[in-house]
């Protein structure tokens, strides 16, 4: 489970909230390669409407572990699969026929590479991440198209 929001004036108008798993696939003395597949449910919002979206994010990772430190490196994919618009007025003033509700197909999605290290404790780590984001065309560059995230893990079991 994860929960991440923007860190602006109004913290609960942007969020997304990823539930699933992720799992060790082999380990082969200190390296390791794992898998992630997630439950995504987002919702942002601006002046002009308010998106709700679920989506679904499958990642691999391979790295080298250590007991106190580990680095590695993430590929995967984001996609939105279904979302609901909700169009305020500053939006209907220029654009009377938007319609509002939910809508597929999917309305894009996003391949991410970057690279994350950390360090580990008893049953926690914390980890740094960075990296480059594409579209799914696999050619064009997001408004951002690097991400970076700051977080702790808690495992279930050492």
């Amino acid at each position: 489970f994860s929960h991440s929001f923007a860190a602006g004036n109004k913290i609960l108008d942007d969020f997304n909230t990823r539930i699933g798993a992720e799992m060790r696939l082999l380990k082969t003395g200190s390296f390791q390669f794992s898998g992630m597949i997630m439950g995504v449910f987002r919702k942002t919002r601006n002046s002009y409407a308010r998106l709700l979206n679920f989506g679904s994010d499958i990642s691999v990772s391979a790295g080298y572990y250590k007991p106190k430190w580990f680095f590695a490196a993430d590929l995967g994919f984001d996609k939105a699969i279904v979302t609901h618009f909700h169009h305020f007025a500053a939006y209907k003033a220029n654009y009377p026929a938007v319609q509002d509700g939910w809508f597929e197909p999917a309305t894009g999605g996003n391949l991410y590479y970057g690279i994350r290290t950390g360090i580990s404790f008893k049953k926690k780590d914390v980890y740094i991440k960075a990296g480059k984001v594409k579209e799914q065309d696999l050619v064009t560059n997001p408004l951002i198209p690097y991400y970076g995230e700051v977080g702790i893990n808690f495992r279930l079991r050492r």
